[in-house]
């Protein structure tokens, strides 16, 4: 009997992978084994690892126009956090493509989600095509800059080693391509309720690494407005504090006797080995994505609320 060759979730993720890379110069192919990425000509794989790049095979891989592997990307359903046998599986994966240094970005359902037209892995994906096309520019318009500066002048925009954010070619990179929901949230709330970035503070957020390796950002944000109902006098002051929490796979362990519970770097001073690569692309970290998605949810539950509670208002200008 003839079987699908890929599941409901592989085949929403090729479709997605396909329309993210459409006018690029990258293709996508499903189901590659991995021998077809990975050579041993300098030894660097053990028996056990060349036994498994025989018989194992990535999800999807990303290519250059020269048909260069970029980018690995496996989806991770349930079975990958009930199975012993399947995590010490993407174990052996996570370390080899670490040898090699190919990146790998793990995906789940969530990042299938649509969220205002767009799902989280179709933002991941366009910023990791956006990057690679302009990093070069970018990092040589900063030392173009650089050579313009006197001394003094050079020692106040990297001061304690720390790039001004006016030149970091990644903060830069970062601002000119958000996530597109945030920029329609705020657009909504502006045109709908006259709500605008100066009546949202931002209350502090909270990033924490948790012991199963993943990332959790917290975002909090308070609504300061004075509203009315249409065609009423009376006005009603708000202020009230939304906050909303992203969680996200950051570390993959790359050694079978690391715990979970040991912080990398113990486990580095005793073994010479980080036993751990990140979930990051070139372009957009497992933690900036934690936090800009954070970020949208959070400005979503304030329109939710403004939803709900107030469907025929206009704000109330402070002049």
């Amino acid at each position: 009997m003839l079987k699908n060759f890929l599941n409901t979730s592989e085949y929403k993720s090729l479709k997605i992978i396909e329309r993210a890379l459409k006018d690029s110069n990258y293709k996508v192919f499903p189901g590659l084994p991995l021998y077809e990425i990975f050579d041993n000509k300098n030894n660097e794989f053990s028996k056990e690892e060349r036994r498994y790049i025989r018989d194992s095979t990535f999800d999807f891989v990303v290519f250059d126009e020269k048909f260069f592997p970029q980018l690995a990307i496996e989806f991770d359903g349930p079975v990958h956090d009930i199975y012993e046998k399947k995590k010490l599986s993407d174990i052996k994966k996570n370390r080899i493509c670490k040898k090699q240094d190919l990146y790998l970005l793990r995906i789940r359902d969530f990042h299938l989600r649509k969220y205002e037209k767009i799902t989280v892995l179709e933002y991941i994906l366009l910023r990791f095509i956006r990057w690679n096309i302009e990093q070069k520019k970018l990092v040589q318009d900063m030392y173009d800059f650089f050579e313009s500066l006197s001394e003094e002048e050079f020692e106040e925009y990297t001061r304690d080693g720390v790039l001004d954010p006016s030149i970091d070619p990644t903060v830069i990179f970062d601002l000119r391509y958000p996530f597109p929901g945030i920029e329609d949230v705020k657009k909504r709330m502006r045109n709908i309720y006259g709500i605008f970035n100066r009546d949202i503070f931002n209350r502090g957020d909270e990033t924490r690494i948790e012991e199963d390796g993943s990332i959790t950002h917290i975002e909090r944000r308070q609504l300061e407005a004075s509203i009315k109902m249409i065609n009423s006098i009376d006005a009603r002051e708000i202020n009230i504090i939304f906050s909303a929490t992203v969680n996200l796979l950051c570390l993959m362990p790359t050694e079978k006797d690391w715990n979970r519970s040991e912080r990398p770097f113990n486990y580095f001073k005793k073994s010479g080995k980080l036993p751990v690569s990140f979930n990051d692309v070139p372009g957009l970290s497992v933690n900036e994505l934690a936090e800009t998605l954070s970020e949208y949810f959070t400005l979503k539950k304030i329109e939710n609320w403004l939803e709900k509670n107030v469907k025929k208002l206009k704000k109330i200008a402070n002049i």
